[in-house]
């Protein structure tokens, strides 16, 4: 429920404050993970480990995680796949996309989907703040190649 109120936080951030959606998921993910700390360290009735939340527990997986993080891989494996062309337009330009005959919007949403269902399937393996790591690094880096690959063609 979580993630879901997170993935459509951050498509309301995109649209309604002209934000990047590295900057939206980055703003929303430490928020909330900021409000899930303080939620978990202010109940009394909170039995779990508030440390294997933040860290994970990897020497602590069981099949069972594994097993869903083999489905978690394969649902998102066959979404990629079958929306490959959607995917790649939505890259390039929302109007492109639009003009090939997809919605941006269904496709931008089927995205963040698919980016919710990797966090979770994430958090009991690597814990919270590594999954935040992945997530801003993953960014950072594609933000750093769009910079730097038009600077590369123009060299050319």
């Amino acid at each position: 429920i979580g993630a879901g109120v997170m993935m459509g936080g951050v498509g309301i951030v995109e649209r309604k404050l002209r934000l990047s959606g590295d900057t939206a998921v980055g703003l929303l993910f430490v928020g909330m993970l900021s409000l899930g700390v303080i939620i978990t360290s202010r109940s009394e009735a909170f039995v779990g480990d508030l440390t294997r939340i933040l860290f994970g527990q990897l020497l602590g997986v069981d099949s069972t995680d594994i097993y869903w993080q083999i489905v978690a891989l394969i649902v998102v494996g066959v979404i990629a796949y079958v929306c490959r062309r959607p995917f790649l337009l939505l890259t390039i330009d929302d109007g492109l996309t639009q003009t090939s005959g997809f919605s941006a919007r269904l496709f931008h949403n089927v995205l963040l989907a698919i980016v919710g269902l990797t966090v979770v399937a994430s958090f009991q393996t690597v814990g919270t703040l590594l999954v935040l790591g992945m997530l801003v690094t993953a960014l950072a880096i594609g933000h750093s190649s769009l910079t730097v690959l038009p600077a590369a063609a123009a060299l050319m």
